[in-house]
């Protein structure tokens, strides 16, 4: 079904009343289900990342997290690309 959404969208896209995803200009999601936060600058180490409502697996380190909520000082090197994937857990 072709819906006419982009598939790079800015993190709001899936709350547009989030205020604090409102602010974000360093992520983006693919599709509705993939966040991505790239490093952008060499020699950074640390990042801070804002995961949008909904629950989140950390695909580097393989964790779930709730949203609606800053990872603050995610550590991070220039090679790795941080993702989150939108997890539903199974009933």
């Amino acid at each position: 079904m072709i819906s006419g959404s982009p598939v790079i969208r800015p993190i709001w896209w899936i709350d547009p009343l989030d205020s604090s995803a409102l602010t974000v200009d360093t992520e983006f999601m693919v599709g509705s289900d993939l966040l991505v936060a790239p490093v952008l600058f060499p020699g950074v180490t640390k990042i801070d990342v804002y995961l949008p409502k909904g629950h989140w697996k950390d695909e580097l380190k393989g964790t779930v997290l709730d949203g609606k909520q800053w990872l603050r000082d995610y550590e991070v090197t220039l090679e790795q690309i941080p993702t989150f994937r939108k997890h539903r857990f199974l009933a």
